[in-house]
């Protein structure tokens, strides 16, 4: 896929030292020529930690997509499949996006999906513009985590518990998002 400057994606950057999906904005398109795709992107974190602070990093498009990503309707009733998706605490939500699991079809409706976020024995309701499949899928036939994302577990949980607008939450409701 190809971005342009202004786009709005989920790029694969670094955060804390590791790698980590988070919502990024295009600000530049770097090695393009007529004939070929871009070589590389620089991306800008869309709400950085602190005024003073801009987070730039450099990225390839096969660490970038499109967000909000395409409406999946057949998603929800995939329990078990692996997604990342954003936190929601005190009226926002975050822009690093979190390992979990499709848990299955959310009370509140069609845009809006039940998942267990990795570490979390709670299913939480997020808007379904929230998520995106993980690119690189793996699937838990228990819709919990599997044997190879057990170990981050708790280093998972941890984060969403600190910093970098991570978000600890209880199932948001179509009301908390307006």
């Amino acid at each position: 896929m190809v971005f342009k400057v202004g786009d709005m994606v989920a790029a694969r950057v670094r955060v804390e030292n590791r790698p980590q999906w988070a919502m990024m904005k295009v600000s530049a398109v770097e090695g393009t020529d007529e004939s070929s795709e871009p070589s590389s992107y620089v991306v800008v974190d869309l709400y950085p930690d602190s005024d003073d602070e801009a987070v730039v990093h450099k990225v390839k498009a096969k660490n970038m997509l499109a967000f909000p990503p395409d409406p999946d309707p057949e998603l929800p009733n995939e329990s078990g499949t692996h997604i990342y998706a954003l936190w929601y605490e005190n009226s926002d939500w975050s822009t690093v996006f979190y390992s979990a699991y499709v848990a299955g079809p959310s009370e509140y409706g069609d845009d809006w999906i039940s998942v267990r976020y990795v570490g979390s024995r709670k299913l939480f309701d997020v808007p379904t513009d929230k998520v995106f499949r993980d690119p690189k899928p793996r699937k838990s036939a228990s819709g919990g985590t599997s044997a190879s994302s057990a170990k981050s577990s708790k280093s998972e949980a941890e984060k969403r518990k600190s910093g970098r607008k991570r978000k600890s939450r209880s199932a948001a409701t179509p009301a908390d998002t307006k």
